[in-house]
């Protein structure tokens, strides 16, 4: 049973309990999902429709043919447990599952996985292998991106209530504080990774494509709600600010700019520390911000050639140089998903704190701030995929040349990327707080 019972109407207590429930999960003898029921009334039993039962194949006596039921990464109607946030710390944490779907029953296990229609087959999204016995010794610097790979797996699930965003993953992030003992947990990212945590991206698709009005006033609303100075709650650096599903870039390998430094964290709770009530949660930082003004969009700058735009916002010159070599691809804002545009009448700025040195890579990730009512302060709204104009240009006329683009030689990409980094780290930086 996927129930709690606490004191009611008492937060406190639940987040105590909250903070416990990897004990209930990894002690159990076997845990039993109804993983077809779409309410607790439906129970465990569904009636198997015909195609999934074994037909005789005419000609070829003995022989039965049968469709192959859904696993639950293909189907969400079919497996809709699978939606439910609180169900994902259960399913990584217990060491035996049975699993009651629509059209036949699964077994889980550390050791294996095994389905009635087809043994030994793994679905890629229970992330439980991640958090086997194993996992206990992993190397330190491997668990940077365990803990991403977690949260992806998790973020896009459903929640009733907001405010469990944190507390819903709490067993997960009790077990991870076990392999990191001189860590501290700080809304879902870790303070000795934090500034490669922050980078977090919304990678689901909006419903449908948002107008700039639409985007502008989505930003306007969620920079107006970290302006208050006695704001409690989820900060706006942290994924569990947004109700969307959040993900890292893979195959990231993200380096600290020379010029970027974390100054000061201010961080409290009430509460149990992996999911009490987030009292005060602010970064002081350094770091190159620049206004997005002036900036081009990577679409933009294809049809206009190299002719560069003139800035319009009062920057200082090493701010004013840097941005006009950029173009920035993507947008992928908080609110509501990915975009090409951005508001032009929101004043927005990009902060660097990291960048991506991969090899093949030619561009930067960087998050997008607004300015709250507080003197140097700012929310989080988003990120921004960023080129060197330079490159994309060179890169795009390689492809009306009939050549893919994956084939452009890496040893200009890193030239390139080389340079991008020695402009960011000769860009005036600036002493602001996150919150």
């Amino acid at each position: 049973m996927s129930r709690t019972y606490h004191l009611p109407n008492s937060d406190e207590d639940w987040r105590f309990q909250a903070a416990l429930m990897a004990d209930v999960y990894e002690n159990a003898r076997v845990t039993i999902a109804a993983a077809a029921a779409h309410d607790p009334g439906k129970g465990c039993f569904q009636k198997t429709h015909r195609s999934c039962l074994g037909q005789p194949l005419p000609e070829y006596p003995g022989v039965c043919i049968r469709c192959m039921p859904e696993r639950p990464s293909e189907s969400a109607t079919q497996w809709p447990l699978q939606l439910r946030g609180w169900v994902f710390q259960e399913l990584c944490l217990s060491p035996r599952i049975i699993h009651f779907g629509t059209q036949e029953v699964e077994w889980q296990c550390r050791s294996t996985y095994e389905r009635e229609s087809r043994p030994n087959l793994k679905p890629y999204n229970f992330p439980w292998i991640v958090y086997s016995p194993d996992f206990f010794r992993t190397p330190v610097a491997k668990l940077l991106h365990e803990w991403h790979v977690t949260v992806t797996a998790y973020s896009w699930r459903a929640l009733t209530f907001p405010k469990d965003r944190l507390p819903a993953i709490a067993a997960m992030a009790t077990r991870m504080q076990e392999c990191r003992p001189r860590d501290r947990y700080l809304a879902g990212l870790w303070q000795s990774s934090l500034c490669f945590d922050l980078m977090w991206y919304t990678n689901d698709q909006p419903g449908g494509t948002c107008d700039p009005a639409t985007i502008e006033i989505m930003i306007a609303q969620r920079i107006e709600d970290y302006s208050s100075s006695d704001r409690i709650g989820v900060p706006s650096w942290s994924w569990a600010s947004t109700p969307r599903g959040v993900r890292w870039w893979y195959n990231a390998t993200f380096e600290m700019l020379s010029n970027a430094e974390v100054l000061d964290i201010s961080y409290s709770i009430r509460g149990p520390e992996v999911s009490g009530e987030i009292q005060n949660a602010a970064i002081t930082l350094r770091a190159p911000l620049i206004s997005l003004e002036g900036i081009r969009c990577a679409d933009h700058t294809i049809t206009c050639g190299s002719q560069s735009s003139q800035l319009s916002f009062a920057l200082n010159e090493p701010q004013a140089v840097t941005a006009e070599h950029l173009v920035y691809d993507k947008f992928y804002w908080d609110t509501h998903g990915s975009e090409k545009g951005y508001p032009a009448q929101q004043e927005l700025f990009f902060l660097v704190i990291v960048v991506n040195t991969y090899p093949g890579r030619c561009g930067m990730e960087a998050i997008v701030l607004g300015q709250t009512q507080q003197l140097n302060t700012f929310c989080r709204v988003g990120t921004v995929d960023l080129r060197l104009k330079d490159c994309w240009l060179e890169m795009c006329a390689w492809e009306r040349e009939g050549r893919e683009v994956w084939d452009y030689p890496e040893d200009r990409q890193q030239v390139y990327q080389k340079t991008l980094i020695s402009m960011l780290e000769n860009t005036e930086t600036r002493i602001i707080t996150l919150v």
